[in-house]
């Protein structure tokens, strides 16, 4: 499976890398809208994680435009801020999941293996997905 991230913090990027140490998963890492644009485009990842707030960019919005942009692939919010409302929001930009920070690692890893269970399951339905061009 390939997993892109999108968070800013470094440290938060150091607790990624040791969770998904356990894995034989190929973890992408952006640390801004931009990066995670570009990696979305040429590693073709099978899940997305996005913090909410990005330095450049509102993950939510960044998001929104993916979706706008057709693209399918799951996404699961990320994020310090885990009121209903910043929950709702997510959801509501296109986002398939969200956990709040702080995490159990476990239950992350469950997460991110039930959205790409589900996703694979739906590609098999509706073979031509995604346009990424225009990103």
């Amino acid at each position: 499976m390939r997993v892109l991230v999108i968070d800013d913090e470094a440290l938060m990027r150091q607790t990624y890398r040791a969770i998904f140490k356990t894995t034989d998963w190929q973890v992408y890492y952006a640390s801004n809208a931009e990066e995670g644009r570009i990696l979305l485009r040429d590693r073709t990842p099978d899940v997305i994680l996005c913090d909410v707030g990005l330095p450049d960019q509102r993950g939510t919005d960044l998001v929104q435009r993916f979706r706008e942009k057709g693209v399918t692939t799951p996404i699961l919010f990320v994020s310090a801020r885990g009121e209903p409302e910043d929950k709702i929001l997510g959801l509501d930009a296109g986002g398939d999941d969200y956990i709040s920070k702080p995490f159990d690692s476990d239950e992350l890893l469950e997460r991110i293996k039930a959205l790409y269970r589900r996703n694979r399951l739906y590609r098999r339905e509706q073979p031509e997905m995604q346009e990424r061009d225009g990103l």
